[in-house]
């Protein structure tokens, strides 16, 4: 048995469930991998032996510039989903950073929606071979990540604010009055009547005009109100 290894008769030998952050305890499983720790001796280890020393190399051998790295060591991050390789045989818990796989997760941009071509349009793709509570956590943070590149390009603009149902009767007759030609003075006094008299009177046109605009809005997010339940 490994030194780092606890003595498994003793349950005090081992953390707590929140002792150890989720990273660490990734890593207690992955140390524990027959395939992984062979592959580190057999496949890593020799090739970080062989490059120790050199120039643009750290202490174990590994490429300070990622994109110089050694193929094969490339290849093993890239098959266990970890930044760097590490030895299983290292005492202590250890907080690895693992790298999400995108295998399985892709966004298809560009769909033919049938109203024509839009960048803000796309699609997830899944692999149903693999686990998919994982899947969808992964795509949402790749669409978030796309989304905001979106909104920084200026492509994009961010809807805000959830549908209110107690608003739509109001926001369908903002609609219908300025669909009429009616003015938003007299759309104020008539709708917000509590309000067209007194000091809050001249608030009455302002609010008819703040309220037609969220209206308006809604129009085009009619698929938000329709799946309400």
């Amino acid at each position: 048995m490994s030194d780092w290894r606890p003595d498994w008769e003793d349950p005090n030998a081992y953390p707590q469930p929140n002792e150890l952050s989720a990273q660490e305890w990734g890593w207690e499983f992955l140390r524990r991998n027959e395939e992984y720790s062979m592959a580190y001796k057999t496949k890593a280890l020799p090739v970080m032996t062989s490059c120790v020393g050199k120039p643009g190399r750290t202490s174990n051998g590994l490429a300070l510039d990622p994109d110089e790295e050694h193929p094969a060591i490339t290849e093993f991050q890239n098959y266990w989903r970890i930044s760097a390789p590490v030895s299983p045989d290292i005492n202590g818990p250890r907080a690895i950073r693992f790298v999400l796989p995108t295998q399985g997760v892709r966004i298809a941009q560009n769909l033919n929606t049938g109203g024509g071509t839009r960048p803000e349009d796309v699609a997830v793709v899944f692999d149903l071979t693999r686990p998919l509570p994982y899947q969808m956590r992964l795509a949402l943070k790749v669409l978030r990540v796309k989304q905001r590149n979106l909104v920084k390009e200026g492509i994009v603009k961010l809807r805000k604010g959830k549908p209110q149902r107690s608003c739509f009767p109001e926001y369908i007759r903002l609609l219908d009055a300025r669909e009429a030609g009616v003015g938003f003075r007299l759309i104020g006094e008539t709708i917000y009547t509590a309000l067209s008299k007194g000091p809050d009177a001249v608030e009455t046109e302002l609010r008819a005009q703040k309220y037609y605009s969220r209206a308006l809005e809604w129009t085009a997010r009619y698929d938000e109100i329709a799946n309400l339940g």
